[in-house]
């Protein structure tokens, strides 16, 4: 018995270093927001060879990584800035709308560096200043719903598409208690310059909760919604003021769905998949002498 079991042992493929590059990427790429360095820290040892996840590999995961979680770091100039699709100007350079800077991103120790010199990036008037409009009302509504330095919000403008794209990243971790929790929200609207014209605006939010004291917890969830704005013309405050609060409405009617189903969850769908009695339908009699496993004193 003993050669045959050493004969399907010695069967046994070893998985190729594609394939391990593979399971590599699928696990720091399903980490939970703030746990990537111990997720990426933990991959190395289960692969255990330097030359499959090295450098190269590991920035190429990880810039995608980044980029999904729309993660933020500050610049040089000390303000926040997200790493996104919207401001990739190349896998390791991003654009500051804000400051009209592209700087360089290190996505391994997720920081950004020196400002990239000779590109420019400058938008027409009319859409810079709806831009400009949009960052300033999204920062106060930022300042006024989420907790202070949790969150981050960048208003990116597209001088081709005319498409205002704003960008939330907010995350709050604490690994002493074993939680962690994201949360990104995208929304993008179509800049008309016609008075009085409303037009769509599409919003995507995404929430990623880790609990793991004594197990291993996960909550996604994600919702598309779409709401109605109103274009200005000649006023992008008051533009600025009716995408704030279409975001606001999204956001908050969310958050309250969200809390209304972890109520349901406790109160009736746990109990639809877990019988409350025996199949005998009585209580259990907790009298140890009724059951014979012991004797009453």
């Amino acid at each position: 018995m003993s050669e045959n079991y050493n004969d399907s042992e010695s069967e046994k493929e070893e998985a190729t270093p594609e394939q391990k590059l593979s399971i590599a990427t699928y696990f720091i790429m399903s980490s939970p927001i703030g746990e990537v360095d111990f997720v990426t820290a933990d991959t190395q040892k289960l692969i255990g060879d330097n030359d499959i996840l090295d450098n190269k590999s590991l920035t190429n995961i990880l810039k995608d990584y980044n980029v999904e979680q729309m993660i933020s770091a500050p610049t040089p100039d000390g303000k926040k800035c997200l790493v996104s699709t919207f401001g990739m100007v190349k896998a390791n350079q991003y654009m500051d709308p804000n400051a009209e800077k592209i700087y360089e991103f290190d996505h391994i120790k997720r920081e950004f560096g020196q400002e990239i010199k000779g590109v420019e990036h400058k938008l027409d008037e009319s859409i810079s200043s709806l831009r400009q409009a949009v960052q300033q009302q999204l920062d106060d509504y930022i300042g006024d719903k989420y907790k202070e330095g949790k969150a981050c919000g960048v208003v990116y403008a597209n001088n081709d598409t005319k498409d205002i794209s704003i960008c939330i990243h907010a995350s709050n971790t604490k690994i002493s208690a074993f939680w962690t929790g994201g949360w990104n929200s995208v929304y993008t609207f179509n800049m008309d310059e016609s008075s009085g014209k409303k037009v769509e605006m599409v919003g995507n939010v995404k929430i990623h909760v880790h609990y793991f004291e004594d197990g291993n917890v996960q909550l996604h969830a994600a919702v598309e919604k779409k709401a109605e704005i109103e274009i200005s013309e000649g006023d992008d405050v008051k533009t600025a003021k009716s995408v704030v609060k279409a975001i606001d409405k999204i956001e908050t009617d969310y958050q309250n769905h969200l809390e209304v189903m972890y109520i349901d969850m406790h109160k009736n769908t746990f109990k639809n998949v877990r019988r409350g009695l025996p199949i005998s339908g009585e209580l259990m009699n907790w009298n140890i002498a009724a059951h014979g496993v012991g004797r009453a004193k």
